[in-house]
């Protein structure tokens, strides 16, 4: 019997470069670990748009046994997730039939390539001399 020693955490991005084959669309990983004898235990993980009612299977989980105690690491890689999203994922944990726990989370994916979205600046201009004379358009920047 397995237990969830880390819970599931997402992980955004790292999909194609602009340009690239399966850049149009956005991937997501979930990562988690247990601890513990897995001979009974399964792990299904469903994602879906927030909102809608159907979940959509992930791949299978990929297993590494971490060779510290009896830890194994767990990953699913969903791709073709649209970009600027709001999703939930869900991951739940099995022993036989009988359903353990239940791990579910809403996230939203990254902006496509080439969004402009307005970042928040603080600049801190200083004069240090108050003699000095700065012309129009010249300051100095001072490090915060």
């Amino acid at each position: 019997m397995a237990t969830i020693y880390q819970t599931p955490r997402l992980q955004l991005g790292n999909a194609p470069l602009d340009g690239y084959a399966g850049s149009e669309t956005d991937q997501f990983a979930l990562v988690w670990q247990t601890t513990g004898s897995l001979s009974t235990d399964n792990f299904i993980v469903e994602y879906r748009p927030v909102g809608t009612s159907t979940w959509t299977s992930a791949p299978n989980p990929s297993t590494i046994n971490t060779g510290v105690g009896s830890r194994i690491n767990h990953t699913v890689t969903v791709t073709g997730v649209n970009y600027n999203t709001d999703y939930e994922y869900r991951v739940r944990h099995f022993q036989g039939s009988t359903l353990v726990e239940t791990h579910q989370e809403a996230f939203k994916t990254r902006l496509p390539v080439g969004d402009l979205v307005d970042l928040p600046l603080l600049l801190m201009v200083t004069q240090p001399d108050p003699d000095e004379k700065l012309a129009l358009g010249q300051f100095r920047i001072g490090l915060i």
